[in-house]
């Protein structure tokens, strides 16, 4: 029904994206049903169809009365006269079906003719992001992750360093370490990465994201440092707390699941809890995060309630998830993942995008379900046009 009004979600066309993309024939088949002068064509043609098809059908019932010769024989003429049949009818249904999808997703306050225009090329695609990092040591010798081979990528004092498949990294200290150095993990703009730490604590960067993080932990806390986003599973220990240094930001815990934004592009720092219990602090303010709630640092330092947990860890499960946002902070998110630039021409404002993509799609096919919400884009090169 949602489509019949008019207001399907970005949610709603997963299901004909996915079709879409399962082969060759379901893409050309799309291709020609979104000419507008071909579906004009289709649609006569159906029609004329449909009345051949019940010609068929009646024929088909007739024809056996006549047919002269042993039971068997009969048989075998009756069974093709039913094939035929099922096939003009499922023909027919698919087409009405397709026909039908069309007019349904198409926005109705876009022209026909002007939506060609706005579904980027194929050939001109741009490839979802992956596992890639690159591993700074401590005496600033890197390793770029994806590249290196699994198993064991490095040694520092008695700290291993092994590399497993899936884009995970793992720390394996001693219980007492004599010396400790510290490193850093940086995804670039279309990476992501996996790492567990020396105490077990698990640690998810997403795009253009960095942790910094010591190759043992010998002191009465645990400290590590980020930027961009990360999300936390930290190992429980009550004796040695946890503490997330994020710019002039301190989120301390002592066991528990939590997620933090802290892009330069964002107006705001948000820190959302799932499991456990944080502390937020912020110069002279500090708040304590039951779940479900999500402190947001900007001028001041805010508790959010009902804060939409899923929404702020759908990139750790491999989806995009929008919820009522502006178009600049879906293409900036769609920016990092893709690492492509972003140019406005025209508004930036329209309307708010609700919904869930998944995250290993092309992009043109994320643009393709964005458009049904009434913008246009075109890909050029390593830009993407956002047009009126």
């Amino acid at each position: 029904m949602q489509h019949l009004k008019g207001e399907s979600t970005i949610h709603e066309q997963l299901e004909l994206q996915e079709w879409v993309n399962a082969s060759n024939d379901h893409r050309e088949l799309f291709d020609q049903f979104s000419d507008p002068e071909r579906l004009k064509e289709e649609l006569k043609e159906y029609f004329e169809a449909q009345t051949n098809i019940w010609d068929k059908i009646d024929a088909g019932i007739k024809t056996p009365a006549y047919i002269e010769g042993p039971a068997e024989s009969v048989t075998r003429t009756i069974h093709p006269i039913r094939h035929h049949i099922r096939s003009y009818v499922a023909a027919a249904s698919l087409l009405l079906i397709i026909i039908t999808g069309y007019f349904w997703l198409r926005p109705r306050h876009t022209p026909i003719e002007g939506r060609s225009a706005s579904v980027p090329v194929a050939a001109r695609d741009v490839a979802p992001g992956g596992d890639k990092a690159i591993l700074t040591l401590a005496n600033g010798a890197t390793i770029v992750l994806d590249n290196a081979q699994n198993g064991a990528i490095a040694q520092q004092g008695a700290t291993s360093i092994t590399q497993l498949t899936g884009g995970q990294l793992t720390y394996n200290t001693p219980a007492k370490a004599a010396s400790v150095g510290y490193n850093t993990i940086s995804t670039p703009l279309g990476g992501q990465y996996k790492v567990t730490l020396p105490d077990q604590s698990k640690v998810w960067l997403n795009s253009g994201s960095s942790l910094r993080f010591p190759t043992a932990f010998t002191s009465t806390v645990r400290e590590v440092s980020i930027t961009g986003e990360a999300y936390f599973e930290v190992a429980d220990n009550k004796s040695m707390p946890f503490h997330v240094k994020v710019n002039d930001m301190d989120v301390t815990v002592l066991g528990t699941h939590f997620n933090i934004m802290a892009y330069q592009d964002e107006d705001l720092v948000k820190t959302t809890l799932l499991q456990g219990a944080v502390r937020v602090n912020r110069e002279n303010q500090s708040v304590m995060l039951t779940p479900g709630q999500q402190a947001q640092a900007g001028k001041g330092l805010r508790v959010i309630s009902d804060a939409n947990t899923e929404e702020a860890v759908a990139w750790k499960e491999g989806l995009f998830e929008f919820n009522s946002a502006g178009i600049e902070m879906v293409m900036r998110t769609l920016a990092r993942w893709y690492n492509v630039d972003i140019r406005y021409e025209g508004s930036k404002t329209g309307n708010r995008l609700t919904g869930k993509i998944r995250r290993d799609s092309n992009l043109s096919d994320v643009l393709q379900i964005l458009s049904t919400s009434g913008y246009h884009f075109k890909i050029e090169g390593k830009t993407i046009l956002v047009l009126p």
